[in-house]
C-alpha cells in the first residue's frame, strides 16, 4: 500500500475560484474570495495565493489559474486549499481525482464552504465520490437540455438569436423581412447575376452607408457568403435541420441559380492554367468558349488545351474532360474553327430582325419582370433616411432645451454625414432605375443587338452572356441552346432530341475539324 504524504502542519490557505458565467445561480468570483475569506478569519487561517478563472467551464482542467495553483501548491505546501464548492474545481470525475491527489500529496487538506469537506473516514470517501459523480451529472445534463432545447427551436426554425443580412427576428422569434436591408440583398443577387462584380457591388452598398450585421463594411468575401446562401431563397438551416420555407424568401430560384452559375463559370476560368497563361504574355490563347462549350456524346465540359506535333507546330484545342479521362470517345475539335463557327452562328441570329425582334420583346418582360426591383430598393434607402432625419430633429429639440454638449456635436456630425450620404446614394439610386427602365425597353434592345459584331473580347463576352446557354459538340452537329429558349431557364444535354423537335434550339451541320491537326474522324 502506498503511503500516503504527511498533512501540512501550518494556518496557511490557497484559494481557488472559477465562473463559468454559463449558469445564473454560481457565486461571482468576489463572492467566493469573500466567504474563503470569512472561513479562514473565523478558524484563525491566513489566505497567502489565491488563484481564478473567469468565465472557464469546469469540464475542461485546461484552466490556467486551475493549471497554476496545482503547480504552486508543492512548493508553499499550504494546510488548506479552499474552494466554495466541490464543483469550482471541475466537473470531470477523472480530472477531480487527478486534482485532488495533487493537492494531497502536496500534504494539503481541501475545504469546501458549502458542503461537506473530505477526510479520511470511509464515508467521507463514499460521500466524495457521489459528490464528484453529482458534479459530472450536473454537467452532462445541462449540455444535454441546452442541445435538446437548441434542437426544439431550430424544427420550428427559430433565430436563438443569429443575425443574418436581409432578415430580423420577428414577434414569433422567427426570421422576418427587414424592410431596410431585404431589398439590398436582392439588389446584390440581380446585380451579380447581371455581371457586376463583386468588388464593385461592395463599394456601392458600402457607399450607400448599409454595413454588415457585425457593423463592418461589405467586401468580396462578405458578399460571396450571402451570394451563396440559401437562406435566401428561403431555406432555414442549423444545428441539422433543414427545413425549406423556414424564412421568408427574398430571391426567385431563378435569379439565385443564375447566380451559383455565374460562380462556377468564374471559378473554371479563373482556375485555368493562370501561370502558364501568365508565362505567356501576350501571346497566351484565350479559350473564350470555356464554360459554354460542351461534349454532346456525354454532357462534359469542354476545355482548351494546347499541344506540338513533332514537327514542333504549336495546335490549340478543346476537348471533353472525360475523353481526357478515357471515359468517353469524343475527339478534341480545333479552337479557331469552332470558334469561327460560333461567330458566325451569333452574327447570324442577330441578323435575323424578326427573330430579335421577338426576342427583344420577351427580354424586356423578362427583365422587368426578375429584376425590377429599383423601388424596393430606394423605398428602403428613403427609410433610413427618414429615420436618420427624425434622429437629428431629437437632437434640434435638444439644443432648443439648452442640452448641448462635446456628445451631441459628435453625434449631430455622424448623422449628417450619414444622411448626404443617404442623399448620394438615393439621387444615383434614382438615376439607375431610370437607365434600368430604358435598358429594359424594346428599342434600346434592338439597337444595341441588332447587327452586332464580335471584333472584340468585351462585346463577345456580352453576347455570349446575353445570347447563350451551351453549346453542344455532336459527331455531325453543333447545337447552340440559347438562355431564352423557354423564359431564361438552362439546358442540359437531356433537353436536346426534344428542343430540336420544337425547334427551340438551332442545330447546324459541322464545318470544322474533329482532330486540331486536320482528319476528320468524328466523335
Amino acid at each position: 500500500m502506498r503511503r500516503k504524504t504527511p498533512l501540512n502542519d501550518n494556518d496557511l490557505v490557497v484559494g481557488y475560484y472559477r465562473y463559468s458565467s454559463a449558469s445564473q445561480d454560481e457565486a461571482s468570483i468576489e463572492q467566493q474570495q469573500a466567504m474563503v475569506h470569512r472561513w479562514a478569519d473565523a478558524q484563525g487561517l491566513t489566505v497567502i495565493k489565491e488563484y481564478e478563472d473567469r468565465a472557464r467551464s469546469g469540464t475542461n482542467a485546461d484552466r490556467p489559474g486551475f493549471q497554476q495553483m496545482l503547480r504552486d501548491i508543492s512548493k508553499i505546501r499550504p494546510g488548506y486549499v479552499a474552494v466554495w464548492k466541490n464543483d469550482r474545481l471541475g466537473r470531470n470525475r477523472e480530472d477531480l481525482m487527478r486534482a485532488k491527489i495533487r493537492i494531497r500529496e502536496a500534504g494539503c487538506r481541501m475545504h469546501y464552504i458549502s458542503g461537506t469537506s473530505p477526510t479520511d473516514s470511509s464515508d467521507s470517501i463514499l460521500m466524495e465520490g457521489v459528490i464528484d459523480a453529482m458534479a459530472e451529472f450536473y454537467s452532462v445534463n445541462l449540455s444535454e437540455n441546452i442541445l435538446l432545447g437548441v434542437q426544439q427551436k431550430a424544427s420550428n426554425a427559430e433565430t436563438m438569436g443569429r443575425k443574418v443580412f436581409g432578415f430580423m427576428t420577428g414577434p414569433d422569434k422567427k426570421y422576418a423581412l427587414d424592410p431596410e436591408t431585404a431589398p439590398v440583398v436582392a439588389q446584390m443577387f440581380d446585380d451579380y447575376a447581371g455581371g457586376k462584380s463583386m468588388q464593385k457591388i461592395a463599394d456601392e452598398v458600402n457607399a450607400s452607408g448599409v454595413r454588415t450585421v457585425t457593423g463592418a463594411k461589405f467586401t468580396p468575401k462578405a458578399l460571396n457568403k450571402i451570394l451563396k446562401s440559401r437562406a435566401y431563397i428561403g431555406e432555414y438551416s442549423y444545428a441539422g435541420h433543414v427545413k425549406p420555407g423556414g424564412m421568408p424568401r427574398i430571391v426567385d430560384n431563378e435569379t439565385f441559380e443564375a447566380v451559383q452559375k455565374k460562380f462556377a463559370v468564374n471559378k473554371r476560368r479563373g482556375a485555368k492554367t493562370k501561370a502558364e497563361l501568365a508565362a505567356m504574355g501576350d501571346d497566351a490563347p484565350d479559350y473564350w468558349l470555356t464554360g459554354k462549350l460542351f461534349c454532346e456524346r456525354c454532357g462534359a465540359s469542354m476545355e482548351g488545351v494546347s499541344g506540338t506535333s513533332k514537327t514542333g507546330k504549336k495546335y490549340r484545342y478543346y476537348y471533353c474532360l472525360n475523353q481526357r479521362k478515357k471515359k468517353c470517345a469524343a475527339k478534341p475539335v480545333g479552337k479557331d474553327a469552332i470558334e469561327a463557327r460560333v461567330v458566325q452562328v451569333v452574327e447570324g441570329f442577330l441578323g435575323d430582325v424578326e427573330m430579335l425582334a421577338s426576342l427583344a420583346v420577351d427580354m424586356a418582360a423578362h427583365h422587368r419582370e426578375t429584376r425590377g426591383r429599383g423601388d424596393e430598393v430606394l423605398k428602403g434607402l428613403e427609410a433610413r433616411r427618414k429615420d436618420v432625419e427624425g434622429k437629428l430633429a431629437n437632437f434640434v429639440k435638444a439644443i432648443g432645451a439648452g442640452i448641448f454638449n462635446d456628445s451631441t456635436a459628435a453625434a449631430m456630425a455622424a448623422l449628417e454625414e450619414q444622411k448626404q450620404q443617404l442623399d448620394a446614394t438615393i439621387q444615383a439610386e434614382n438615376v439607375k432605375v431610370a437607365l434600368f427602365e430604358d435598358e429594359a425597353s424594346i428599342s434600346t434592345f434592338y439597337q444595341r443587338f441588332a447587327h452586332a459584331t464580335m471584333d472584340t473580347a468585351e462585346t463577345r463576352d456580352l453576347l455570349l452572356e446575353y445570347f447563350v446557354d451551351k453549346i453542344f459538340v455532336g459527331a455531325a452537329t453543333l447545337t447552340i441552346a440559347s438562355w431564352f429558349f423557354d423564359g431564361g431557364a438552362g439546358i442540359e444535354l437531356a433537353d436536346i432530341a426534344e428542343a430540336r423537335e420544337t425547334g427551340e434550339v438551332r442545330t447546324l451541320s459541322r464545318e470544322f475539324d474533329t482532330s486540331p491537326s486536320g482528319g476528320g474522324a468524328g466523335n
